[in-house]
């Protein structure tokens, strides 16, 4: 018997008498990676002498051949993301996939990682879903949003939709790239390759108003602090998120907000504060991250922009507050007193 990959098994069946019969089973493992569609041949041949020792004279009948037709799941995947979208603001991503293949594909499962800086939590997730099953914010910065959907028949297909909102210093004209991958196996346990598909989004940034206002406006103004404002500072930065000793959820509330800007006149609660209004006036379009700023100080520790602003405040505040550090918290408090007020900006 001459198996589909060329291998040959050999039986011995001994003497079978004139009008008797046997049959032989053999056996193939299709290979994993056999494509869909693919016709596997198999082909037998027997031998045999007579009582005499003599080969057998009539052989025309001693070969037969038998196909069968493979049926695997072949997934294909497509990603789209929102073309263009504003610092802070709601990316769509749409994750398309479906099953051309001629089998049910099985223990299938979606993964789409997201890029550094931008931000994934289910309250802020404006998609129409279904939600990801689970959300793993990794150690270098990119987030895993993972879906265990169902299987996915011959023919069938599905989608995800969710949103992400890149961060508020992203710069005009700077790219954000996710890959997404779905894996999937078959009833016999194979498991196939990963299809995977990427999409890109272009970050614009409206002209700043020029107009900043103060820690003590925003602290005074809780009307101004609209829900999307604060979406697009949580996007940014997550450290308020649960400030006022509620459980951390993915979204920053007004009252979480009240209570950093309401807090004590010392450090390092001064700078919490003053970074809060800097995001604040970044999430209303007042200032941009590329907005430049010009001072004796920003001059003197490097700091060109609102974005280099903000991350040497945040830096800063990854330090202990203490002697060594009270002169870099100091300097980090001004910085940012010096933009809400108006003072260092250049337009």
């Amino acid at each position: 018997d001459t198996m589909p990959d060329g291998t040959v098994q050999n039986r011995t069946i001994g003497n079978l008498d004139t009008g008797t019969s046997t049959a032989q089973q053999f056996s193939y493992s299709v290979p994993c990676a056999t494509a869909d569609g693919t016709v596997l041949t198999n082909s037998a041949t027997t031998t045999a002498k007579d009582r005499s020792g003599r080969a057998e004279q009539d052989t025309s009948n001693n070969t037969a051949t038998a196909s069968t037709t493979i049926h695997a799941p072949r997934l294909t995947l497509a990603k789209t993301a929102t073309p263009t979208v504003n610092a802070g603001g709601a990316i769509t991503y749409t994750l398309s996939y479906g099953n051309t293949g001629s089998s049910s594909a099985k223990n299938v499962v979606v993964t789409d990682t997201l890029p550094v800086d931008v931000y994934y939590s289910y309250p802020l997730d404006l998609g129409t879903g279904p939600k990801p099953s689970s959300v793993l914010y990794n150690a270098d910065g990119t987030t895993t949003l993972i879906w265990y959907p169902s299987d996915v028949a011959a023919g069938g297909s599905s989608s995800i939709q969710y949103t992400a909102r890149p961060s508020l210093l992203f710069l005009g004209g700077e790219q954000v790239t996710n890959s997404a991958a779905v894996t999937f196996g078959n009833s016999a346990a194979c498991t196939f390759p990963a299809v995977k598909a990427a999409a890109s989004s272009m970050i614009t940034v409206l002209p700043p108003s020029r107009n900043p206002v103060s820690h003590g406006y925003w602290k005074t103004h809780p009307e101004l602090r609209t829900t999307e404002l604060l979406a697009r500072t949580q996007a940014t930065d997550q450290r308020y998120d649960g400030a006022d000793g509620t459980t951390p959820n993915g979204a920053l509330s007004n009252t979480e907000a009240q209570f950093v800007l309401d807090g004590p006149g010392t450090q390092p609660a001064v700078l919490r504060a003053q970074l809060l209004a800097v995001y604040l006036d970044l999430a209303d379009r007042r200032i941009n991250a590329a907005t430049l700023l010009d001072s004796k100080l920003t001059t003197q520790l490097g700091l060109k922009n609102v974005r280099d602003a903000v991350r040497y405040a945040e830096a800063t505040l990854a330090l202990p507050f203490g002697p060594a550090t009270a002169a870099r918290y100091d300097n980090a408090t001004r910085i940012l007193d010096d933009i809400v007020t108006n003072r260092s900006p250049r337009y």
